[in-house]
């Protein structure tokens, strides 16, 4: 019985082999769009399949190929010794379908003019505050879903931020400082006090800034994200786009907490975290859980370090495109120590450079710790 079991199993495995091997043979005729045609069919399902288990709690230990080779090839990533928390997982997170008022419309005491911002989860306004006069900035939610959540998180962090008495009061000045809040019937209003200026990106898109400005923009951005490091929370979107400059009193603000997360919380939106050119290594590594699910500091110091670069060298350390290929270039060139290599890569940061190679350590817990002071 036991004999005729196996024969059986070696025959049904044997008949699958074959029907494997009749469809690669398939496959290697067919043409180069036809075969790019069902590998996106492929991934979009997988990807769709992964998003479903990830917003139940499960998780796939499988990655796609790009995936695959990324973690092969920078071969790097390990969390040393943070302990991986067993804390539920929040599901997938959405932009919401938000619609928002137009150009000089009246919201309450509030008289909208030019949008000075959007991402996927706000609008950013500049407004009068009609009674007084005063300019200020006015960034909208959607009233339910996604919208709400970010509002609600908005004031959460910032909140906890300022109410922490460690924190120095140059610190809590890097922060935006809520003036009001308005409920509207389809969307909400978040009021700040206007910063003169713009995104830093701005400035830093147009060549490397003056040493001064440099040293300003360098001290208050890793003074900033260590504040928040402090009262232990992530931002999770550091950019040149979440921090305003205001070049007249060299003063930086960083702004946009809607990602913003406990430190060390377990969480499986780890693919749609941070702009792109400033994505950590472990974050493009989206399917290997035991360095994604944590949220930890290393990911906004990496951050950081990009954003130092760009002030410093007016270009980004990551380029414009093709942002998973710079960063195994990058991690490949600093585990190997291939010091040419990062030179041509560092090139522009000047006396800057082993600030931003110790930032943008490829191993996370090889970055150093920010503080606040």
């Amino acid at each position: 019985m036991y004999l005729q079991h196996r024969l059986q199993a070696w025959v049904g495995q044997a008949t699958q082999r074959h029907k494997v091997g009749a469809i690669a043979a398939d496959w290697r005729n067919w043409a180069d769009g036809v075969k790019n045609e069902w590998r996106r069919r492929s991934q979009e399902e997988f990807r769709t399949q992964r998003a479903a288990s990830l917003s139940h709690g499960l998780k796939h230990d499988v990655m796609l190929r790009d995936e695959a080779v990324m973690a092969d090839a920078v071969g790097m990533a390990t969390l040393g010794t943070i302990p991986v928390l067993t804390e539920p997982a929040s599901p997938v997170k959405k932009p919401p379908a938000v619609s928002v008022p137009t150009d000089g419309m009246r919201v309450g005491p509030y008289q909208l003019h030019n949008n000075v911002g959007a991402g996927s989860y706000g609008t950013v306004f500049k407004a009068t505050h009609v009674p007084s006069g005063r300019y200020v900035a006015a960034k909208l939610f959607s009233i339910d879903g996604s919208g709400h959540d970010d509002y609600v998180n908005e004031v959460r962090v910032v909140a906890a931020i300022l109410s922490v008495r460690c924190i120095s009061e140059f610190a809590r000045s890097l922060f935006p400082h809520y003036l009001a809040h308005y409920k509207h019937d389809s969307f909400q209003l978040l009021v700040t006090q206007f910063v003169q200026g713009g995104a830093l990106r701005q400035f830093a898109r147009q060549g490397p800034l003056p040493t001064l400005d440099a040293l300003a923009i360098i001290m208050q951005a890793q003074q900033a994200v260590g504040a928040m490091h402090a009262v232990v929370f992530v931002h999770m979107d550091v950019s040149t786009h979440n921090f305003l400059w205001n070049p007249d009193q060299r003063h930086l603000t960083l702004i946009d907490f809607s990602m913003s997360e406990k430190s060390r919380a377990k969480d499986f939106r780890h693919d749609m975290y941070t702009t792109e050119p400033y994505r950590a290594p472990e974050v493009f590594n989206a399917a290997r859980a035991s360095m994604v699910q944590l949220l930890v500091p290393a990911t906004d110091v990496w951050a950081v370090g990009c954003c130092i670069f760009e002030v410093v060298a007016g270009r980004r350390l990551l380029g414009n495109h093709g942002w998973r290929y710079a960063v195994r270039r990058w991690c490949y060139s600093v585990l190997n120590k291939q010091t040419a290599t990062i030179g041509q890569l560092l090139d522009g940061a000047g006396e800057w450079s082993p600030l931003v190679a110790q930032l943008c350590n490829p191993v996370p817990g090889s970055r150093p710790v920010l503080v606040s002071d």
